[in-house]
């Protein structure tokens, strides 16, 4: 063990006995002599919060005796029977264990005792990124995408600034999580669900699992309440109307590196596989755009994926470095009847 890391704990020690101390002798000698130690550090304020935090979660243990502050502090202390023995170190093994997992949630705890915490992430084309914010909730990033999340004022908060994210909210009423876009939000307490900001003004809400509520602060307000296998197509800045609940037409496997649709139409499908390369991807007959059909992409083999199209014996590809084109198959079965 390093000597940071026993000094860690020394203070963490430390303050769980300032925390047994003043929950039996509450008088003004004592809050003097903490009020000083308290301000020798910032370590020292937060550990007893964090120490505060772990006896509050002792509900049972409201009777403190002073025999293990004074083993804390190595204050002589009288002789005790076996039974009062046994009673200290149960109490002493029971704030142990609590002190344990609240260091071990240290990294979710802390950042509630900043005024502020912010932090920001963005992928690049073709990057798929997986990270866990501070207050322990996941966030997927999907291509050429930017977040920032943010914990002030008792909430949890994401500002989806570009591209497509994939929230697994960790569960905790006291602190709600939006998700902010413009004239709108999304209010959830714990869920699975998607944010897509479409170019064109327009955001998509995919949900996967559990409830999210979307709100709109526009000119015309609206709240609409969104279930799993349910999706909405809406303007953030709140122009238009009330948006219809649909269900979506493709999973959202892309955090897996897998693009799934089906019964989509291939406008929508080649729109969705160029986000993930720099080449644009031409469509050579108008016809295709309305061809509704089931296919699925591998992102990190995205060429040979498009190059599968082959397969459905309708279309015909064109892969070189500086672009894609997806074509029909020549002769066309309604073509070859028409030059007979």
């Amino acid at each position: 063990m390093t000597d940071h890391t026993d000094h860690a704990f020394e203070i963490a020690e430390t303050a769980a006995a300032w925390v047994l101390k003043m929950s039996e002798d509450d008088s003004q000698d004592n809050r003097t002599a903490l009020d000083a130690w308290l301000r020798k550090s910032p370590e020292n304020l937060r550990e007893f919060l964090l120490a505060e935090v772990a006896w509050h979660a002792l509900g049972g243990l409201r009777r403190v005796r002073a025999e293990p502050i004074r083993m804390a502090s190595g204050i002589n202390e009288p002789r005790l029977g076996a039974r009062q023995r046994l009673r200290r170190r149960v109490k002493k093994i029971a704030l142990a264990a609590a002190i344990a997992g609240v260091l071990a949630a240290g990294a979710i705890l802390n950042f509630w005792l900043e005024p502020t915490a912010e932090r920001a992430y963005s992928t690049k084309v073709g990057e798929i990124q997986k990270v866990e914010l501070p207050e322990g909730s996941i966030a997927h990033l999907n291509t050429r995408t930017s977040i920032r999340w943010s914990a002030k004022a008792g909430e949890r908060r994401v500002e989806l600034i570009e591209g497509e994210v994939l929230l697994e909210v960790k569960r905790d009423e006291q602190h709600p999580f939006r998700v902010v876009l413009d004239g709108s939000e999304i209010m959830v307490l714990g869920t699975r669900f998607s944010v897509y900001r479409k170019a064109a003004d327009l955001v998509v809400v995919r949900v996967l699992e559990g409830t999210v509520e979307v709100r709109s602060n526009g000119p015309k307000p609206w709240v609409s309440t969104l279930h799993a296998d349910q999706q909405i197509e809406f303007q953030p800045s709140g122009r238009g109307t009330e948006p219809q609940i649909g269900a979506p037409n493709h999973t959202v496997d892309w955090s897996t590196n897998i693009l799934r649709f089906r019964d989509a139409p291939m406008a929508e499908i080649l729109a969705q596989v160029g986000r993930y390369t720099e080449k644009p991807i031409k469509i050579q007959d108008a016809r295709i755009a309305d061809i509704r059909v089931a296919a699925t992409f591998e992102i990190a083999d995205l060429d040979s994926s498009i190059r599968r199209l082959e397969e459905l014996d309708l279309f015909a590809v064109t892969i070189t470095d500086d672009f894609i084109a997806i074509g029909f198959r020549d002769p066309r079965p309604g073509d070859r009847k028409g030059k007979q």
